[in-house]
């Protein structure tokens, strides 16, 4: 019966396959296997070292999570496909061997996905693949999946029912706290990563309301727990325009997704993952928490566009296979404070500001008991406890000295023990745009220096204590060090830098983004911002609506750059937060790696350390560009990638602006010149196409080889040699090559003509008689004078390079084809492109017999010409062409080749 239902609302049959033979080849494991660690761990960076990472291994376990929850992955409307899946389960073994370690997340981007979506909470599956980590997330990654059984209708499988209950633990089992901040308890990661955890009567600490993917976290004990939002019920920005059958918000029905406020008592569930994600500041250096990933939220979606039902425990079917969990259960709603109102937020040393509130109940039968508020001045804390009168209340803060920034919240307790709060920055429940401000600034000639803006109370990264104040009258000078060609702006104070915390991000607008490096500018009012919604760049503190005139401008603002060793940054507890924001310079450096995220994955980041590796400097990662949409931080060098960097490069010096991103502080270049190798710094660049001969070809030597691929460059400015090598199958890295060639033009073209002489010496030097043949490969070598480097290959997300080579056949033939048969072709003639599908780049062959006018152009689906790749006369023989199609979208186009009377047509597909 599940069965037909779900194919009534899905649209989709469970796909089941049949036994393959192919499954005894792989070494059978459980999940614990590639859970434990031996020796135990002693931090994050051993989790990808497990021995089991990359290899080939087979699971059978029980789906725990319903994979149409999933939707932490970008949709492509126009090909209705998603990026990847996320689905949790559990090793069958649990159910005798015990839960601990059991827990896995498959992770699948490739043809395994559409099988994966298809299943549901209680299919038995076995399936091959291999673990992995994005960052320090441990997936399991499988496009081979074989259906067994299901809990709710097989009689043999009913006993793994059990196995999808939710774990009831502590917080403080998974997580705790250390000298610098949360972190998770390393030697119970085995035990419960993965795993289905439930904690009763936890109580939220903290939430952010404004985001469209807003989070929350849980506190016991002083321990806390981040959610994460892998399910598309508890995020935003999946509201009706998700993959169709998935189970994402219908905005007008069910509405935003909004956390718990702070102090409310809930049970929670979830899967325990491990996801830098910090945007409280609350986590330890070098460290993260489990978080908890809550899937269910007792609403399934069945069906696809208008014929989708909503449905929830009360209207689903009595033959549906299971109830349908919440993972977000209300025990207590805590006091609510409202109609709060601050008398001022900037005030001089004889005035005084005054609070007021409301405070309601949270529930009918709770009772306020206590009112304090918490108050804190140059790191010192006090309270007052009000006198419990009624429901509105007020307080008056003493007067405080000049340049004093005092920041408070209120805090509410009822009879049951149940706390409310209100702080600076909470969300306003009802302007989803609006914060409280709960902080206020004794200033009497108003902000001087940008390090009264930057500067945070702990020394640690954080928002200013001035931000969200308003307009703030100012006086300060500074220098523009980065400027909008560079992708962000930045100024340092003229009087203060190259200190710490003498820098500062300008939001660009029509103004700032007219001004250039060397322009000195007088400051006169901004308002003071802080972004904490973007990993990629959290807790940046910027100016925006600046008001300001320009003084000079060609400042030389060298002395400005604070030069820095990266131990100064990454090696220290704040983790480079003082110098946030600022352009930073280090001097006397090498590249320490082209893949700082390998061995597991690759976003474009390098990184390098001071001095030489004997000084042991701990070393700070360059970023291409550092995503931060509230001030537009894209760096132009963003294009740049970082395959091609050389490790162990020196360097006389790197500079950019420092941010911090997903746990690390990292720099970015505002241009290439930003760093300057002592010798070269780049290999010539080596993922290339070999385009001819195929693969595989079978070459009667009758004639001159012809062979050809794409072109390759060299940052550092160095012209590129190819050499043409052939060599035994056996040896892919050419090692021991037979025969080595450089290319046309003495190396310097991308092809090669070996003539027939050289290829039948070379073939009856290796003992061939006249029609027999031997199996090569053949590769090509590229040098920049430096270095030499072998055509490879390799994924935008994977680290490693594969080096590339071609499969051929020669065949020996003592009698050559005359010099006019082997020379023009006999036809014209339009060849497939290669390679097809392609993305971006792609090459098209084509034939003139005899001089001619040629015209080749593109046109897309409906016949509208989109480029123009040959209009001109040629002289007879085989010509190359190019298609770059990095400008356009993907799908299919038609390619059309004109000479004389002769008309060709075929087609190509552009695939990104």
């Amino acid at each position: 019966m599940k069965k037909i239902y779900q194919s009534l609302f899905c649209g989709f049959l469970l796909l089941a396959f049949g036994a393959s033979t192919a499954y005894a080849d792989i070494p059978q494991v459980t999940a614990r296997d590639l859970n434990t660690y031996d020796p135990p761990l002693t931090s994050l960076d051993d989790l990808t070292n497990h021995p089991l990472v990359g290899e080939e291994v087979e699971v059978t376990a029980i789906v725990s999570s319903y994979p149409r929850n999933s939707g932490l992955a970008g949709y492509n409307p126009d090909e209705g496909t998603i990026n990847r899946i996320h689905v949790f389960v559990v090793d069958t073994t649990a159910l005798s061997q015990g839960r601990e370690g059991m827990g896995l997340q498959l992770v699948v981007d490739g043809e395994g996905l559409f099988t994966l979506e298809n299943l549901d909470i209680g299919d038995i599956i076995t399936f091959r693949g291999a673990l992995g980590f994005f960052g320090n997330t441990a997936q399991f990654n499988t496009d081979d999946i074989l259906t067994v059984g299901n809990a709710w209708e097989d009689a043999e499988y009913e006993k793994y029912q059990e196995l999808l209950e939710p774990w009831t633990v502590r917080l403080t089992d998974i997580n705790e706290i250390t000298p610098t901040g949360q972190g998770l308890i390393l030697e119970n990661y085995t035990t419960y990563i993965n795993q289905y955890i439930k904690l009763e009567d936890a109580v939220v600490g903290a939430r952010d309301i404004t985001s469209l993917r807003p989070w929350m976290y849980v506190i016991e004990d002083g321990v806390i727990a981040y959610n994460r939002d892998t399910s598309l019920r508890y995020r935003n920005d999946r509201h009706d325009n998700y993959r169709e059958g998935y189970n994402y918000r219908r905005a007008d029905v069910d509405g935003n997704y909004v956390p718990p406020p702070p102090g409310a008592v809930i049970n929670y569930s979830g899967y325990a993952v491990v996801n830098t994600f910090d945007p409280d500041n609350r986590e330890a250096d070098g460290t993260a928490t489990m978080a908890l990933v809550a899937m269910e939220d007792g609403v399934r979606w069945l069906g696809f566009g208008d014929n989708a039902i909503r449905y929830t425990n009360e209207n689903l079917p009595e033959f549906y296979p299971y109830r349908l969990r919440n993972d977000l259960e209300m025990i207590g709603l805590p006091p609510e404070i409202i109609n709060y109102q601050i008398s001022d937020y900037i005030i001089s040393s004889d005035e005084q500001v005054t609070i007021s509130f409301d405070v309601i109940p949270g529930d009918d039968d709770a009772i306020i008991e206590k009112v304090e508020i918490f108050y804190w001045v140059n790191g010192e804390e006090f309270v007052e406890e009000l006198a419990v009168t009624g429901g509105s209340y007020s307080f008056t803060f003493p007067a405080f000295d000049d340049l004093t920034t005092v920041e408070f919240e209120i805090r509410i307790t009822d009879n049951r023990d149940i706390n409310g709060f209100l702080r600076d920055g909470d969300g306003d429940p009802t302007d989803p745009e609006a914060t409280f401000i709960l902080k206020f600034t004794v200033m009497e000639q108003g902000v001087n220096s940008i390090q009264m803006i930057s500067e945070t109370t702990t020394g640690m990264r954080g928002p200013s204590t001035l931000a969200g104040l308003g307009a703030l009258p100012m006086d300060i000078t500074a220098v523009v060090v980065a400027d909008s060609t560079n992708g962000y702006i930045v100024i340092h104070d003229e009087a203060n830098a190259p200190a710490a915390w003498s820098g500062i991000f300008l939001e660009p607008d029509s103004l700032t983004m007219s001004l250039r490096r060397g322009d000195r500018i007088l400051i006169n009012s901004a308002v003071i911002a802080n972004s904490n919604t973007s990993p990629s760049f959290a807790n940046v503190t910027y100016l925006e609506d600046t008001e300001f005139e320009v003084l000079d401008r060609g400042v030389d603002y060298s002395p400005l750059i604070p030069v820095l060793s990266t131990a100064d940054l990454t090696g220290q507890e704040h983790m480079g937060a003082p110098y946030e924001g600022m352009v930073i310079r280090v001097e006397d450096a090498y590249i320490v790696t082209n893949q700082a995220d390998a061995p597991n994955s690759d976003f474009g980041e390098w990184s390098f350390a001071s001095g030489t590796p004997d000084d042991e400097h701990s070393a700070l990662r360059v970023r291409n560009n550092v995503a931060q949409s509230d001030i537009q931080i894209f760096s132009t060098f963003g294009t740049f990638i970082n395959n091609d960097i050389k490790s162990g490069a020196e360097l006389e010096f790197v500079q950019g602006v420092l941010g911090f991103s997903h746990g690390n502080p990292k720099m970015t270049l505002r241009s290439l010149d930003d760093a300057q190798p002592v010798e070269d710094m780049f290999y010539p660049t080596r993922t290339l196409l070999l385009f001819n001969p195929t693969n595989n070809a079978e070459v009667d030597v009758n004639r001159a080889l012809e062979a050809m691929w794409s072109e390759s460059t060299d940052r550092d400015g160095d012209d590129v040699t190819y050499f043409f090598l052939l060599s035994d199958p056996e040896d892919v890295l050419f090692e021991n090559y037979l025969l080595k060639k450089h290319s046309n033009n003495d190396g310097a073209e991308n092809s090669i003509r070996i003539s027939w002489e050289t290829l039948d010496d070379f073939l009856a030097g290796r003992g061939l008689e006249d029609g027999e043949s031997e199996d090569f490969i053949w590769t090509v070598w590229i040098s920049d004078g430096r270095d030499t480097v072998q055509v490879s290959t390799k994924a935008a997300s994977d680290p490693v390079f594969e080096t590339l080579h071609r499969n051929i056949t020669l065949q020996r033939n003592i009698t050559p084809t005359s010099a006019d048969d082997s020379e023009l072709p006999r036809r014209f003639a339009l060849e497939q492109n290669y390679p097809n599908p392609f993305n971006p780049v792609t090459q098209i062959r084509f034939d003139v017999p005899t001089d001619a006018h040629v015209n080749i152009a593109v046109f897309d689906i409906l016949g509208r010409r989109v480029m123009t790749l040959v209009n001109e006369q040629l002289q007879a023989g085989t010509h190359t062409a190019a298609f770059d199609g990095s400008r356009l979208a993907s799908g299919m186009y038609i390619y059309r080749m004109e000479a004389g009377s002769f008309v060709q047509t075929r087609k190509m597909m552009l695939l990104k």
